[in-house]
């Protein structure tokens, strides 16, 4: 078989073929609420855009115990873009029980891992809803893929069919990837605020010697920082713990002006991330608090995927356009068992700045690497080593700043879900697009049966913080006379 059509699958991405288990899917789930869209024209857009990126007509093998990327002689777009409809009434409960059903349904092995679907009947609306599995990309990659499926303006054409000009249509298409970059490189760092510095420092050590100085410094600190991570107590026991079924639910809350987010984040002096992960932390005391008899000084974590992709430079916006997996995860300490809402958000204000110069996000990937190139028997402690620590996966992944456009027909809405690794059951995925934000939830139907509390309590959260605004403003001004 030529080089071409036997490719091996990184390390990393392999994991992720290899954490597949039936009460956990290692699959990533977007959902699109779009005008109308002809369903041809979607099929047209996935053909020359899509498919302009050459793995999604590839496959993962399992050649003695190793993955390779292998053409699929068998390709059928058919069998990847459907049409479906709601059962009546076809309102979002409907939708929500139709993705909870996708997410407890394994893809087929046999076939490349992403599936389309198009729900024509939603109201006034149609849904596009995408599955694809977490070994073809990660989160942020998968949010520059449908920046290059979708467009600024609603008078741009999907790209020809005619195979004599597909190779156009993928250059075009590839553009169209790269010019987005730009925006979502300002996006992630300004969300973020977690920047590390990993290939440019390696290749520093060949050009001065310095640098190897450096580089033993911070081998000593990854091992320290394994020995922390080793050490770190596993979450205290609650409801958001417990034995894991096979079906899954999910959930996703109304639009929320990003404003109410920076208003909030102005009056106490942080972050729009303090805030959201503050309000996270808000909705889940609120939660417990219902199910627990004491909650106060309750420990939790959430794991974190940090982007390790330099996408300021060429080359990382280069990597993202190759997809796969280049991210790491920090433990963040979710203040849910602090009662007062500014305590809680000062808190996580300064465990995320402490976190900034952490090393777990680089460890966490190489960790990752491990378990897709050692034996199975090293995968299960590693494992332990991410899921016994943590109550939930929570990922935070910036969109467009403005409405896009596919195949013509305006985007409304755009919601995707984290899989969760090993015995977590617990996903909580914040996406901004528009100038809006929405939560969404998808957890284990036997842990949360009704994620929309869950929503419902963090919209809670955020209401009391712009409660609390008024006094904050009053505060910063006598502060400021103090200073006159």
């Amino acid at each position: 078989m030529s080089d071409n059509h036997f490719e091996p699958v990184s390390g990393v991405d392999s994991a992720w073929l290899r954490l597949d288990r039936p009460t956990n899917l290692m699959v990533i789930t977007a959902m699109a609420v779009v005008e109308p869209i002809p369903f041809n024209k979607l099929k047209e857009l996935i053909n020359s855009r899509f498919l302009a990126f050459p793995r999604f007509r590839q496959k993962p093998v399992n050649h003695s115990g190793f993955y390779f990327w292998e053409e699929d002689p068998y390709f059928s777009l058919d069998y990847h873009v459907r049409k479906v409809a709601l059962p009546q009434p076809a309102d979002k409960g409907a939708l929500e029980k139709f993705i909870g059903e996708l997410m407890s349904t394994p893809l087929d092995p046999g076939k490349p891992l992403w599936q389309v679907y198009l729900i024509e009947n939603y109201g006034d609306h149609h849904v596009c809803v995408m599955r694809v599995h977490h070994c073809y990309a990660d989160g942020l990659a998968l949010v520059a893929v449908f920046g290059s499926l979708s467009d600024q303006s609603p008078n741009i054409n999907p790209f020809p069919l005619d195979p004599g000009k597909q190779r156009d249509a993928g250059v075009r298409a590839r553009q169209s990837f790269v010019m987005g970059m730009e925006t979502l490189s300002r996006a992630v760092e300004k969300c973020t605020k977690l920047r590390y510095r990993i290939a440019e420092e390696g290749k520093s050590i060949l050009r001065e010697p310095g640098y190897a100085v450096e580089g033993v410094r911070q081998g000593l600190n990854g091992a320290a920082e394994i020995a922390r991570l080793a050490a770190l107590e596993a979450d205290d026991p609650t409801p958001l713990r417990g034995e894991l079924g096979v079906m899954k639910c999910c959930t996703w809350s109304e639009l929320i002006p990003l404003h109410k987010f920076k208003e909030v984040a102005l009056a106490f002096g942080c972050s729009i991330n303090d805030v959201l992960l503050s309000c996270v932390s808000g909705g889940l005391r609120r939660l417990l608090q219902e199910r627990m008899d004491q909650v106060d000084g309750v420990r939790l974590h959430a794991t974190l995927p940090v982007n390790l992709r330099p996408l300021e430079t060429r080359l990382g916006r280069e990597q993202l356009q190759e997809l796969g997996n280049q991210f790491g995860t920090v433990f963040v300490p979710l203040a849910a068992g602090i009662g007062n809402p500014i305590e809680r958000l000062y808190k996580i204000k300064h465990d995320m700045a402490a976190l900034k110069e952490s090393m777990q996000p680089s460890l966490s990937h190489a960790l990752l690497t491990a378990m897709g190139l050692f034996p199975q028997g090293v995968q299960q402690p590693l494992l332990e080593l991410f899921s016994n620590k943590t109550s939930m996966v929570l990922s935070n992944v910036p969109g467009a700043r403005r409405a896009r456009y596919l195949a013509g027909s305006k985007v409304k809405e755009l919601m995707f879900w984290v899989p969760q690794t090993g015995d977590i059951g617990l996903g909580v995925s914040l996406l901004s697009y528009n100038q809006s934000v929405q939560i969404g939830i998808n957890a284990d139907r036997a842990l949360l049966p009704e994620p929309a509390e869950l929503t419902r309590a963090m919209i809670d959260a955020l209401e009391e913080y712009r409660s609390l605004t008024g006094m904050s403003w009053q505060a910063a001004e006598a502060r400021s006379h103090r200073k006159a």
